[in-house]
């Protein structure tokens, strides 16, 4: 058996084991649902839930910490991300967008909703599950597959 061959063989099932890797840390990312509410009974009260298929955190704050939002551009992800503003600073991103509309407009309803006593409800709910466990899928079908084919290259080279 060719030297080669068998690096050959090592490096791709190092890459095939990586494909693995990714599957599994995508699919157990913990903020695969994000869902803030507020309500405003007699004080606002708003609620921050982040949630995957295993478990969820939910953070309670009240109109005395809860500021509003901001959206930020992340120039090296090329993605604009809703900030959450506290008394205590900044929640780092909360929710996701490819769009500078779609973030401005999430923003537009946190902080509206803030300044105008007169709504009692804003809700906002953004759900990556879906891409995040395709993507974790096709990971997974490749380290697989390509797991297998290793393992079938190395067998059929055997005396």
């Amino acid at each position: 058996m060719p030297s080669d061959f068998c690096k050959s063989i090592n490096c791709f099932s190092l890459g095939c084991i990586f494909f693995l890797f990714i599957a599994f840390t995508v699919f157990f990312e913990q903020d695969k649902v994000t869902t803030l509410t507020c309500e405003r009974m007699t004080r606002i009260n708003c609620q921050l839930t982040h949630a995957n298929e295993w478990k969820s955190s939910v953070e309670t704050y009240s109109i005395e910490e809860f500021r509003g939002a901001k959206f930020y551009f992340n120039r090296g992800g090329d993605y604009y991300a809703v900030i959450l503003l506290t008394n205590y600073g900044e929640l780092p991103y909360t929710f996701y967008y490819p769009f500078q509309s779609e973030a401005q407009k999430i923003v537009d309803k946190i902080n509206t909703f803030i300044s105008n006593s007169q709504e009692e409800l804003v809700t906002v709910t953004q759900d990556r599950s879906i891409s995040l466990n395709l993507a974790a899928a096709i990971c997974f079908i490749f380290g697989v597959f390509g797991l297998g084919l290793t393992l079938y290259s190395y067998i059929s080279t055997l005396p």
